[in-house]
């Protein structure tokens, strides 16, 4: 009987489900195309250009394993994806540059995103509204985010799924992606 009980105890307290995180290919959509080095080029209604350029992009995976005779269960076990490209100081700012920095978190099947234009308080979780349609350059983009912001003189972000920034908005002048 004692032994019974032990063996049931041994068994109960080491029964972790520690199931691995994988990001689904729907919210990998939110990483957008390009790799460490490439660059993306916008210009504004003046002929002006600003180049970003892809300088980091990383998938990373935490994971537990239960080990002992009663081992301590995990207490998460997240999946993680980096992704940010920067360019140019942002005007009338100290040494700030422009770009968007995408972090993705999924931790017990919970889907986080996190996106930070590279400013204090730039930081957003979801966008405000989406459009159908929008044409920048004589390009056709469907199905397009926009987050309405007030900092670094930023005033909108216009985001499409697999293919990233598309446009942004200062005070005084907006920057469209050209291809």
């Amino acid at each position: 009987m004692f032994a019974t009980s032990l063996l049931f105890l041994i068994e109960s307290c080491c029964n972790c489900t520690n199931e691995e995180q994988k990001f689904t290919s729907e919210e990998l959509e939110w990483i957008p195309v390009g790799e460490i080095g490439d660059s993306l080029l916008f210009s504004n209604d003046n002929g002006e250009t600003k180049t970003l350029y892809v300088n980091y992009r990383q998938e990373s995976f935490s994971e537990k394993e239960c080990s002992g005779p009663c081992c301590v269960c995990p207490e998460d076990n997240s999946a993680f994806y980096d992704f940010q490209f920067t360019g140019e100081q942002i005007p009338n700012t100290i040494g700030i540059q422009e770009g968007l920095t995408i972090n993705l978190i999924k931790s017990k099947n919970i889907f986080q995103k996190t996106f930070s234009w590279s400013c204090p308080y730039g930081s957003f979780q979801d966008f405000d509204y989406s459009i159908d349609t929008l044409t920048i350059n004589k390009k056709l983009y469907k199905d397009i985010f926009v987050k309405e912001l007030d900092v670094c003189h930023i005033r909108k972000i216009f985001y499409c799924k697999g293919i990233g920034l598309i446009r942004f908005d200062y005070d005084d002048d907006k920057w469209e992606r050209l291809e």
